[in-house]
Parts: structure tokens; C-alpha cells; sequence
């Protein structure tokens, strides 16, 4: 019987080396201080009518920049990792050939994918799109937009699917342990992404089911 998950063992093994679950617990603490820190920062810092906009996401600039400060706490993140492993960026996406390649065979295929449902099945009449968007100030901004978004979703793939599978995979061969736990913890991070519980409670179980299915693809 083929062993599925063979490849992840070479995956894990830049984590062998360092498996104290204190340094483990360290480093998600200085992410989590980045993290919520940094906002607070930009709070005491900025006027407050910049403050606001940002947290409510109401400007371009705004919605931006609640993407884009996500890098704050990777930077913060990837310096931790080193510092208490010993080991960098690269470690928690594989060897960087195998990496890309297989960026761009999944960005391909979920984009077509996303593409398709978009047209099958659009969530809003197609004229809506036009009241809330001027198109050349769209793609002025996609550029911007594309770079803040891939800033935010590399940092969460590098905590969970990257670091924390990594780390937990080396203290169990248990998929309970390395693919089920980060996922638990990374759909729990959503959960304020709702504005009521019930709301919240939705996003936890859609992030943990969107979790199990990125581990299992890493």
C-alpha cells in the first residue's frame, strides 16, 4: 500500500532538530505580541481618523493596509523561528524548486476552478460589481492588492501549514496531532472574523475544514 504522506517526511525534517515545545511556545508568543501589538502601536502613532478607517476597512488604502501589516508579524515570526530553531524562511515551505513548482500547479488549477464557479454560479447581479469599483482604479490597485493579499496568506501558511505541522509532526506520527490540532488552532483564529457568535462559530468550522484540506495538500 503506497504511503501518501511519504514526501512529508522529508518536509519535516529542518524541525527535527529542535522539538523543545517551550521554544515552540515562545515564538507563537512573539507572533501573537507582533500581531496584536503592532495595531496597538499604529493606534497610539496615527490620528485617529486614519485609526478608524483602518480598522473598518472603509478606503482602499485602509483595506490595504490591514493586509500588508501582516509582513510586521511575519518578519517578527521568521526571526523567532531562526533564532530559536535555528532554521529560516525556506525551512517551513519545503525545498524551494519543489515549492514553486507546485505553487503554480495549484494557483492554476484553483484559479480556473474559482473562475468557473464565479461564472456558473455568481453570488450577485454582474451589474453590482460596476457601482462599487471604477475598473481602472481596480487595476491600478490589483498590482497592490495582490502583493497585500500574498503577504497575509503567506504568513498564515508559514504559522500553520508551515511551522506548526512541521513542529508537531516531529513529536507524533499522528495526524491527529500534526494535521487536526493546527488546523483546530487556525480555524479558533477566526473566529473574530465574525460579528456575532453564531457568526463566528460559522467561520471557525469553515477555517478548520479549509485547514485539514491545506495540511493535507502540503
Amino acid at each position: 500500500m503506497a504511503d501518501d504522506y511519504a514526501l512529508h517526511r522529508d518536509f519535516i525534517r529542518p524541525a527535527q532538530g529542535s522539538t523543545d515545545l517551550r521554544n515552540v511556545g515562545v515564538v507563537i508568543a512573539l507572533f501573537l505580541a507582533a500581531f496584536f501589538g503592532f495595531p496597538v502601536l499604529m493606534y497610539l502613532l496615527l490620528p485617529v481618523g486614519l485609526i478608524d478607517a483602518f480598522y473598518a476597512g472603509v478606503t482602499r488604502l485602509a483595506t490595504l493596509a490591514q493586509f500588508a501589516i501582516f509582513g510586521v508579524s511575519a518578519w517578527v515570526f521568521v526571526r523567532a523561528v531562526r533564532r530559536f530553531h535555528g532554521r529560516g524562511f525556506f525551512s517551513m515551505i519545503g525545498p524551494y524548486a519543489v515549492a514553486w513548482i507546485d505553487f503554480r500547479r495549484v494557483a492554476v488549477s484553483v484559479a480556473a476552478l474559482l473562475l468557473v464557479i464565479q461564472i456558473v454560479l455568481p453570488v450577485a447581479s454582474w451589474g453590482l460589481p460596476a457601482i462599487f469599483r471604477s475598473l481602472p482604479v481596480w487595476v491600478a490597485l490589483l498590482p497592490l492588492a495582490g502583493l497585500a493579499i500574498l503577504i497575509q496568506v503567506t504568513t498564515e501558511e508559514l504559522v500553520f501549514r508551515g511551522y506548526l505541522q512541521q513542529q508537531f509532526a516531529c513529536l507524533s506520527s499522528s495526524r491527529w496531532v500534526w494535521m487536526v490540532l493546527p488546523s483546530v488552532l487556525f480555524g479558533s483564529w477566526h473566529f473574530w472574523n465574525g460579528n456575532s457568535l453564531p457568526e463566528g462559530i460559522v467561520y471557525v468550522i469553515w477555517a478548520t475544514l479549509l485547514g485539514l484540506a491545506c495540511a493535507d495538500l502540503t
